[in-house]
């Protein structure tokens, strides 16, 4: 897609959410839509999610259907980016326990909401960041898409800030720290779509990476390039060591081995970082 015409599907898709919000009006907060991944209530003015679940009836089945064959119930789950819930939610029904993290306090709380509306009883929620440290961050609360909320960008661009997203400060936290102040169970997998700040998670969190059997996370080069600035073999570097296979879910049937084949692992992530290609990846141990 050319620049212009993607700048141009962005500022539809901003002006869209707001033509929705003021047709429903200001005290319109969320949505409700019933899904095959459950009951969930989406923000009003959130385009990209709202009308994705609206029009499909699920999201990510396919992938939720990859990340369940490696569940069952004793399984414990950390979800870094829960946005409202929707991995969350079905994930809940079929394991043991499942510990989520929020940074958007909007989103937080539409998605406390939605466990009461799924009657779960199994979910600990916290509304904060994963980072490399106990800290304050800048961040981004992005409207048309609430799901695309994140840390201040170190290489802002106009798909990250198209909307016109408010900046608050949140409280950020290493999930290593984190886990073992509460008194958590270490995960047997773990789940991050945290847009961007992946790379600074995966540095607090390297506690927690050798003791699961299983990451699935968001890759997107541009999140790496503009929002962490950092390369693709740093990144990398902070995963690799703990498992030994991996698979992009856009073509589940090649598994690389992160031992024997990581050149042909690594080819493949120089492909997409050239060509701009992301992915979701299911890295796990054998």
């Amino acid at each position: 897609m050319g620049i212009l015409k993607k700048k141009w599907r962005l500022l539809k898709q901003a002006s869209s959410a707001k033509k929705r919000k003021n047709a429903l009006g200001p005290y319109a907060r969320a949505i409700l839509f019933t899904t095959k991944n459950g009951s969930f209530l989406a923000p009003v003015d959130d385009i990209e999610i709202g009308k994705k679940i609206g029009e499909e009836g699920g999201y990510d089945l396919k992938e939720l259907n990859e990340i369940e064959q490696l569940l069952n119930d004793s399984s414990v789950v950390y979800i870094i980016g829960t946005h409202i819930g929707l991995l969350l939610v079905p994930i809940a029904k079929k394991v043991k326990m499942v510990i989520g993290y929020e940074a958007n306090p909007h989103t937080y709380e539409l998605l406390q909401m939605n466990i009461g509306l799924n009657k779960l009883e199994n979910v600990k929620l916290f509304n904060y960041a994963a980072g490399d440290k106990d800290d304050e961050i800048e961040f981004y609360l992005n409207i048309a898409n609430s799901g695309g909320s994140k840390i201040k960008p170190k290489k802002d661009q106009f798909i990250y800030n198209f909307d016109r997203p408010e900046t608050i400060t949140v409280r950020m936290k290493a999930i290593d720290e984190h886990f073992k102040s509460e008194g958590l169970p270490i995960a047997d997998m773990i789940i991050m779509d945290i847009e961007g700040a992946e790379y600074l998670a995966l540095k607090g969190m390297q506690e927690s990476l050798a003791g699961s059997n299983s990451l699935y996370i968001e890759f997107i080069p541009h999140h790496l390039q503009n929002v962490a600035d950092v390369s693709a073999t740093e990144f990398f570097n902070l995963i690799k060591p703990h498992y030994t296979r991996a698979k992009f879910m856009k073509q589940p049937q090649v598994v690389f081995s992160l031992d024997d084949n990581s050149s042909s692992f690594t080819a493949t992530i120089e492909n997409m970082m050239k060509n701009q290609k992301d992915d979701n990846i299911l890295f796990y141990k054998d």
